[in-house]
């Protein structure tokens, strides 16, 4: 074996590095190194899916087989949408939701959700986000 910037490289040249696949994750504990003809098996992120029906690749004389493809899925949905006088709680940054994912939006201070209550949730079906909440002024 090589070090190279504390990284533990094998001296056999049928050895691959780790694939670089966009939107995905390795189903195993990631190594630095994988020898000829060991597969990685792949998992897409939530809201993507396999391009294929392939979610695995083999190490072969160094180089990677068919790496597989992580695509958005047409059932998720992309960021929430932005809703008059609500906060969104409990839910941190991201792009793309699965579908039946839910977000949960507050009213602001002062603001209550019409027909009662200050919270409500929406969901992502098919691509879309259900309808969110309304916030009314709250008056006495």
């Amino acid at each position: 074996m090589v070090s190279l910037y504390g990284l533990f490289l094998p001296s056999d040249e049928k050895a691959c590095l780790p694939p670089d696949i966009p939107n995905a994750q390795n189903k195993q504990n990631s190594k630095d190194w994988y020898e000829n003809n060991q597969r990685f098996w792949v998992r897409c992120d939530e809201g993507y899916k396999l391009k294929g029906h392939h979610a695995t690749t083999i190490c072969t004389n160094g180089t990677w087989s068919s790496v597989p493809v992580c695509e958005k899925s047409i059932e998720a949905c992309g960021e929430p949408p932005k809703i008059p006088h609500t906060v969104i709680i409990h839910q941190e940054y991201q792009e793309l939701f699965a579908e039946d994912s839910e977000v949960q939006y507050e009213c602001e201070d002062g603001y209550t959700v019409e027909g009662g209550g200050t919270k409500e949730y929406i969901t992502c079906m098919s691509g879309n986000w259900t309808e969110g909440p309304m916030c009314s002024k709250w008056t006495m």
